[in-house]
């Protein structure tokens, strides 16, 4: 018979970091960066090259799709290593696939093309589940929401000029000097893994790692602490495709220009609000922090309902960035706190395979209802599901949480 895993709150580990601002949690932060740099480079140019490439929208979508079925499983692997003492080794495994991946894209065979989705899965899995993991380690409890705000803060300031910088290679040179450039920034998830100390103040007690022992496989690989906090990030992340992989192909079956400029501003807005947040949601308490940014994502994406126009749709993609920045944090710190503090490697595993999740419902369901459907119904439904993400925060704050105090 197997012991169930605490879910209650966090069990805190014999060292509780003094300060937010140390060398690995710079270090870390920096490699988000990188990594966040590559992959948004890499976000809106793949779907176009594939239309170059002459394939469907379905396909299309079950390739986006591939990359986070893969990322989704590699994740607890990941998370271990970061339990265990050893993310810096995690994260330059991270920045090795992070490396290779984009480049694999110049082989144009559909097959292979299908492979390296999934190959590039691996780096970003790696980038996402030990950098956050890390950063639980490393972040004070009692500014935990503020360091993450931080720390995706960091996420944002890649993803701002990554997109950018890969259409206008794409519009200006062409696609293999894109893919090239990811693949440099890959490399630097790698170099910058290896400022840092080696992490060993992460690592398990052997009391805590023989307690782990007893556990099911299930329990000893995901963290049941994590699972409130990831069931509300699927939600929260199914718009992003949306958003984000297919807005260019939006703008382009409108002849709109000024694609580049759009991802400029939502860039801006995550870099400004990820910094500002994380201390106010520190403050207002885990679920109202989380109620607010799906009531502010809703109101984005009814933009894309309602008008055409490149300004207002770009200012509402802003708006929906923002409603992200909002919630996200706390996402993360409730994921933490509800963890016992030995697993938080296996929680952020655990709370970023709900990113795979939602990136990928919304990259195949996306892809077919804009191959059957249109755009018109795909962001209305998009809208719709922000709105049911903030009504169950609603109903379910009371019934989590014991009280209006901390909800």
């Amino acid at each position: 018979m197997t012991t169930q895993p605490s879910v209650t709150p966090d069990t805190e580990p014999a060292r509780e970091p003094k300060s937010m601002w140390s060398r690995d949690f710079i270090a870390v932060c920096i490699g988000q960066f990188f990594g966040f740099s590559a992959n948004s480079l890499c976000t809106p140019i793949v779907p176009l090259y594939m239309v170059m490439q002459g394939y469907s929208e379905s396909f299309m979508g079950l390739t986006l799709g591939a990359f986070n079925v893969v990322s989704f499983l590699v994740r607890p692997t990941f998370g271990g290593l970061v339990d265990a003492g050893r993310p810096r080794f995690a994260m330059s495994i991270a920045g090795l696939f992070m490396t290779l991946g984009p480049a694999g894209y110049l082989v144009q065979n559909s097959v292979f093309l299908f492979l390296v989705r999934a190959f590039h899965g691996v780096g970003w899995a790696g980038v996402n589940t030990t950098g956050s993991a890390w950063v639980a380690y490393l972040a004070p409890t009692a500014r935990r929401a503020e360091a993450l705000g931080y720390y995706t803060m960091a996420q944002r300031v890649g993803s701002a000029w990554g997109p950018v910088v890969g259409l206008w290679l794409v519009n200006n040179v062409d696609f293999p000097p894109a893919f090239i450039a990811a693949s440099v920034l890959g490399f630097a998830v790698l170099v910058t893994s290896m400022v840092a100390r080696s992490g060993a103040e992460t690592a398990a007690s052997a009391a805590a790692t023989a307690e782990d022992s007893h556990l099911s496989w299930f329990h000893r690989v995901v963290e049941p602490g994590a699972f409130l906090g990831a069931g509300l990030l699927v939600l929260n992340t199914i718009p992003g495709q949306v958003v984000s992989s297919f807005m260019p192909l939006y703008f382009r079956e409108l002849h709109l220009g000024g694609i580049e400029g759009y991802f400029l501003v939502l860039g801006l807005m995550g870099i400004v609000s990820r910094g500002l947040i994380g201390r106010w949601a520190d403050r207002i308490g885990r679920m109202r922090a989380i109620g607010w940014g799906f009531g502010i994502q809703f109101l984005g994406l009814v933009s894309f309902v309602l008008t055409q126009n490149p300004l207002l749709l770009t200012i509402g993609g802003a708006v929906w960035i923002f409603g992200s920045a909002v919630s996200q944090p706390s996402l993360y710190a409730l994921a933490i706190d509800r963890a016992p503090g030995h697993r938080r490697g296996r929680a952020m595993a655990t709370y970023t395979m709900a990113f795979q999740v939602g990136s990928g419902i919304g990259a195949v369901t996306g892809g077919v209802v804009l191959e059957h459907f249109g755009f018109a119904t795909l962001h209305a439904l998009t809208a719709l599901q922000a709105l049911a993400g903030l009504l169950i925060v609603m109903a379910g704050a009371r019934r989590w949480f014991g009280g209006p105090k901390q909800a």
